[in-house]
């Protein structure tokens, strides 16, 4: 039995191996070029700039909707304030009412499975109070009045196990009254049973950015913070994970300080680490955007000459819009000066750290984005808020040639990127095995498939990083490749 295990690996591994080489060789062919399209019509949603913009499968129907918030007004002609808009599948959203509670001002929302069972619970936060709302299933979000967490006029949460037990923790930083900075842990007890708010040791910043991120590549999650201090000098601080979710703060990873406005992660130079960009001020009161790459041990460095623009009252996000299996980079924001060096361009990887402006989708600030698929074409499609000309959505309308599988299975996983929950769906074969691998060969989930269906939902406690699922037969393997970015 032993004998079989290894050889079952050994296989695995070798597919593996076959699908990081077709990456490789067609990673070389770039696509044509990049092609957004302004929809018209557009779809139906706020038009506000600012805030947060989220997108999600939300009531498990396989498509991608969106959680809005901003300043602006909502579908009537009101106040604008957090709405859920689910998607037809082919780009048309209808709003779904809530009863969210009565926010001054949304300064932050996140969405993730906290209670475990198996869809995304939203968390909002504003200035004066932040709330927990569970996710019965259709995405009618219910108020957990047992949770009970700091408001806000600043700063952000994140979402994330950070103790390895197996659930979803919150961290917030924030700032009440334009001071009185905090940063607080919430811990998951089970099922989104949460501690009170608990300091553990992390200096909190006024206008805060935050991320979890496997920084130094041990399979946990750290700590990755932007802010400014009292005086409005720009800061940043790193804290490593000790394992069971105490972090330690560590000084000289090649990171500067910035009053971010915007951070995004993703593994850049495809060497199994994560990277990540940042956007806002520098320490030098300067538009500045930065690209920091990962060296394998948690120390970075930025581009020697950087082809992007230098932006703040930014947003800046890191997917592959083109399919080749690299990580291109959408950027958006205003240079020193403000109006009229206004942008919102997107930037092909080439690969070899080579990025050059593809496509530009008008110019704005004050702004937030999402990319995701949501026609249901497998493109990835953007949607930005912003303060010039509100909310739009743009069409991917890019010829792109596709090097996701290795075989002719019709494999289809999404969304992907994801966040850990994805929906998978194959159109031949009778699969009665999916597994999910790390790029190391380590397994990292386990599904046995006995009645005969062609598509399962799977949810994947893990860090951010590029991963392998793989399907079994009797007589046949498919493999894909997953990208989990929160």
């Amino acid at each position: 039995m032993k004998g079989k295990s290894i050889t079952v690996a050994k296989s695995i591994m070798r597919v593996i191996l076959i699908m990081i080489a077709f990456q490789a060789v067609f990673g070389m062919i770039k696509a044509q070029q990049i092609d957004y399209v302004l929809a018209d019509p557009q779809p139906r949603l706020m038009e506000v700039y600012g805030g947060s913009l989220l997108s999600a499968d939300l009531d498990n129907d396989g498509d991608i909707d969106l959680v809005q918030s901003g300043l602006g007004v909502d579908l009537t002609g009101l106040s604008a304030r957090a709405s859920v808009f689910l998607n037809d599948g082919e780009g048309t959203f209808s709003i779904l009412e809530q009863e969210f509670s009565d926010y001054f001002s949304t300064e932050h929302m996140v969405l993730g499975d906290v209670d475990n069972d198996g869809d995304l619970d939203l968390v909002i936060m504003s200035i004066n109070r932040t709330d927990l709302y569970l996710n019965d299933g259709a995405a009618n979000f219910i108020h957990d009045p047992g949770v009970i967490m700091r408001p806000a006029d600043a700063g952000q949460i994140i979402i994330g196990d950070i103790d390895g037990d197996g659930d979803q923790d919150l961290l917030q930083y924030g700032q009440i009254s334009g001071m009185n900075e905090f940063a607080v842990l919430y811990e998951n007890e089970g099922a989104g049973n949460f501690s009170a708010a608990r300091e553990i040791g992390l200096e909190p910043f006024l206008q805060a950015q935050i991320s979890f991120i496997d920084i130094d590549g041990d399979g946990d999650l750290d700590l990755l913070s932007f802010g400014v201090d009292a005086t409005g000098e720009a800061q940043q601080a790193v804290y490593i994970n000790d394992g069971s979710g105490s972090l330690i703060r560590s000084m000289n990873r090649g990171i500067l300080p910035h009053e971010a406005n915007s951070v995004s992660l993703g593994d850049i130079d495809a060497d199994g680490d994560m990277d990540f960009m940042v956007t806002g001020i520098s320490a030098l009161s300067k538009a500045a955007t930065l690209m920091y790459i990962n060296d394998g041990a948690g120390r970075f460095s930025t581009l020697d000459v950087s082809p992007f623009v230098d932006v703040f009252s930014s947003s800046c996000q890191i997917e592959d819009v083109d399919n080749d299996g690299d990580l291109d980079v959408l950027l958006i924001g205003s240079e020193d000066g403000g109006l009229p060096n206004i942008h919102a361009i997107l930037y092909q990887n080439q690969g070899d750290m080579i990025f050059i402006a593809a496509d530009t989708l008008g110019g704005e600030y004050i702004a937030a984005s999402t990319i995701a698929d949501l026609n249901g074409d497998t493109k990835l499609d953007i949607v930005i808020q912003g303060f010039v000309d509100d909310t739009n959505v743009y069409w991917n309308e890019s010829l792109l040639s596709s090097n996701r599988e290795v075989n002719e299975s019709q494999l289809s996983i999404y969304p992907n990127p994801s966040s850990g929950r994805v929906m998978m769906e194959w159109g031949k074969g009778r699969y009665s095995l999916v597994e999910v691998y790390d790029g190391c060969g380590k397994l990292m989930y386990k599904e046995t498939i006995s009645d005969g269906r062609q598509r399962t939902v799977i949810n994947i406690s893990a860090v951010d990083g590029i991963y392998y699922v793989v399907l079994t037969s009797a007589h046949a393997q498919a493999i894909s490749k997953l990208v989990i970015s929160r």
